[in-house]
């Protein structure tokens, strides 16, 4: 049984001893365990099924399964779910040991919110019926938070008519006459519309009683409104992905959209995010199904999620990515499914570091050699901060290393070395003090990943109550000694995404690696997107520094079958400065079986991020019908490649990676040369926009 973790997990250590559930407890935010509900994505062993698991927990009351998973799919094997669970639980697992190949913990459901009354009860699964729509129709799916559906751009020409199928808001307290369901609000199109007759008159749409009435504005529960705010990301990207003005595709531009917790979402990190990004994919997949045309064949579906992470294997055998290739994969067999993500946005973040032994630096006692990561943690962090050092794939045995880590104090802690036997943890604490202030963990992760995994946990260095320990903030030093690795194999090492969001109270802060040797800026003061030396190629890093922007790419989007769209400055031609790239680590157990799918180095194609240097951001819908505001980041390339995609398949094309690989290496001519490294913009930069919006500078400025 091998597991992945992130820090608001337990902490996964031998998959036949119990968990240590004291991590959970040092490093997540809540204050009760025992009774805490946890979002679990959980991947089955290749005969057990969802329905084999419930029935063996039917007399406990630690085990929820979600009821928008049919009688077929419990009944699927080896395949991943989203389950919520309790402590107990994740102990009993763990002592049989033959059920969970690989499980993921998501951020706990507040103790304070009404989901705690969760116990007991079931979801709800939506039953709507097959509605017909035009035989060019395309369902826009999209995954986010803070969505305001009831924009204009999203109704049909009559005013109270809506091209949204339906909506989950996952963190709106329950409503009898929304028909509430235990994990948020689920509005189907007729509810929608029903609200948007109720809320509308002599033709105009009063929004903020619209938001109310479905919950999205109910203070009474505290957390954050981004709807409330002018500009929210949720809108804005389904405005770019979906956004017309009525009348334009009445028929052709279903929607179905997931706004994700708020809570999860405010911590960038993907720890909390994955579970509930899992049960959103299965939503919609079900929902689009209803999408049929005149001769009931169930129309095309094209999925948007505007997110990304750091960390993660970043070989496409990771638990999100591999699953969602599967997911994609097992769809094509009855229709065509495309799924669209953004490269990322940590090109310039200095979280990725490639340690290879090729030049090595001081010899070690025992014969081998060390380099060091020098890991800036920062003052006032309130989340823990994370580091992954994966090791190379090998078709046989592990490549053998040792790590230990130094705090800014000086105190070192014990040294781990790789094996594939047996996992190994050490933990420390401040000088004189006895509170565990940070964690060194080595697992062997399974197949498809085959790799060994040295995981580094610190806690945070502020706390709110100050009975909690905290970390000291400054440079925490990773010592990295080579055993056997190759002067071809390389340690990739990855640090967990931590900031804070636009709108957000701040929360996180971003550690990164402070490397004497890594060249920020160009001669001319400007910030350098690609390392110096850098060859940008397929499958090259590179950089003589340790510490690179090459290898950026979010984890999420190292998948083989999802469409990856970097950003660009549409003006100037230019890649944005932020916008990550690959390439991918190879591990060949990444493919698919008999897939003809291009090979991934990197992002598909490029697509306009920012107007110019100075106009930062593309148009597109605000929170209320017609207003218009600017965002930038990979995240609004996404759904613009997610429109070009949707017009493909309408079309009658294949709207495919290979598609916008060759449609973007033809528009790249519309741009000035030089033409961009394949591991940044893919086939090349596109011409495409999504039309939401007046221009912001003038025609041929």
């Amino acid at each position: 049984m091998d597991y992945s973790w992130s820090d608001l997990d337990i902490e996964f250590m031998d998959p036949k001893a119990e968990f240590r559930t004291s991590a959970m407890e040092r490093f997540s935010r809540e204050g009760t365990f025992e009774n805490t509900w946890w979002p679990a994505l959980i991947e089955l062993e290749d005969e057990r099924d969802l329905e084999e698991l419930a029935n063996a927990r039917e007399d406990a009351d630690d085990l929820i399964v979600p009821e928008i998973y049919d009688e077929a799919d419990r009944r699927r094997k080896g395949a991943a779910f989203t389950i919520f669970v309790r402590r107990s639980f994740i102990t009993d697992m763990n002592r049989r040991n033959d059920t969970i190949r690989r499980l993921v913990l998501g951020a706990p459901v507040p103790n304070t919110s009404r989901h705690t009354q969760i116990t007991g009860s079931h979801y709800q699964m939506p039953k709507g019926a097959a509605t017909s729509w035009s035989g060019s129709a395309v369902t826009m799916a999209v995954i986010d938070n803070g969505i305001a559906f009831a924009h204009e751009l999203f109704r049909k020409e009559c005013p109270t008519r809506s091209r949204v199928l339906s909506a989950w808001i996952m963190d709106v307290r329950a409503d009898p006459m929304t028909g509430g369901i235990d994990l948020g609000v689920f509005l189907d199109g007729s509810q929608i519309e029903a609200l948007l007759a109720r809320c509308t008159e002599d033709g105009q749409l009063d929004e903020d009683k619209f938001y109310s009435l479905a919950g999205m504005l109910d203070f009474r529960t505290g957390s954050f409104k981004p709807t409330a705010l002018r500009t929210s990301h949720g809108t804005h990207v389904m405005g770019i992905a979906a956004g017309y003005k009525p009348g334009e595709k009445d028929d052709e531009r279903p929607i179905v959209c997931v706004s994700l917790p708020t809570y999860v979402v405010a911590d960038t990190s993907p720890s909390g995010l994955e579970p509930y990004l899992w049960l959103a994919l299965d939503y919609v997949m079900k929902q689009s199904k209803l999408v049929i045309d005149r001769d009931k064949v169930i129309r095309p579906l094209v999925i948007n999620f505007s997110y990304g992470n750091f960390a993660g294997p970043h070989d496409g055998t990771g638990l999100v990515e591999r699953s969602i290739d599967l997911k994609l994969y097992g769809e094509s067999k009855d229709r065509i499914v495309r799924a669209v993500l953004p490269a990322g946005n940590g090109n310039l973040s200095r979280t990725h570091a490639r340690v290879a032994f090729s030049n090595v630096a001081t010899p070690a006692s025992n014969g081998g050699h060390t380099q060091k990561l020098f890991w800036r943690i920062l003052p006032d962090d309130r989340t823990s901060n994370s580091l992954f050092l994966w090791l190379p794939f090998r078709k046989e045995g592990v490549p053998l290393a040792e790590v230990c880590v130094t705090a800014p104090s000086g105190q070192t802690s014990p040294v781990l070395r790789s094996g594939k036997e047996s996992d190994r943890s050490a933990e420390f604490t401040l000088s004189g003090g006895r509170d565990v202030i940070a964690t060194l963990t080595y697992v062997y992760v399974g197949y498809p990943t085959s790799r060994g995994l040295f995981q580094i946990d610190i806690v945070p260095t502020a706390s709110e109550a100050e009975v909690e320990p905290v970390a000291p903030s400054g440079v925490w030093t990773v010592a990295v000694v080579n055993g056997d690795l190759a002067p071809n194999e390389a340690i990739e090492a990855w640090i967990e995404r931590d900031e804070r969001l636009p709108g957000f109270r701040p929360f996180g802060r971003q550690s990164y690696f402070d490397h004497p040797d890594y060249r920020r800026y160009d001669d001319e003061g400007r910030p350098l997107p690609i390392d110096p030396g850098n060859a940008t190629g397929r499958g090259v890093h590179g950089s003589g520094c340790m510490v690179q922007r090459a290898g950026t790419l979010s984890g999420f989007a190292c998948g083989q079958l999802p469409i990856v769209a970097a950003g660009l400055v549409y003006c100037n031609g230019k890649i944005a400065d932020y916008s990550s790239a690959g390439p991918i680590s190879p591990n060949p157990n990444a493919r698919l079986p008999g897939s003809s799918e291009p090979e991934r180095c990197g992002p598909d194609a490029a697509l306009a991020t920012d107007e110019s240097a100075v106009l930062s951001g593309v148009l597109s819908a605000g929170s209320h019908c017609g207003s218009m505001v600017a965002m930038n980041g990979t995240s609004v390339a996404s759904p613009c490649a997610a429109r070009w995609v949707a017009d493909e398949l309408s079309s009658g094309r294949a709207g495919d990676r290979a598609a916008i690989q060759y449609a973007a290496a033809g528009q790249d001519r519309g741009y000035p040369p030089p033409r961009p490294g394949e591991t940044r913009a893919g086939g090349g930069r596109m011409t495409f926009r999504s039309g939401i919006g007046t221009e912001r500078r003038p025609i041929g400025g």
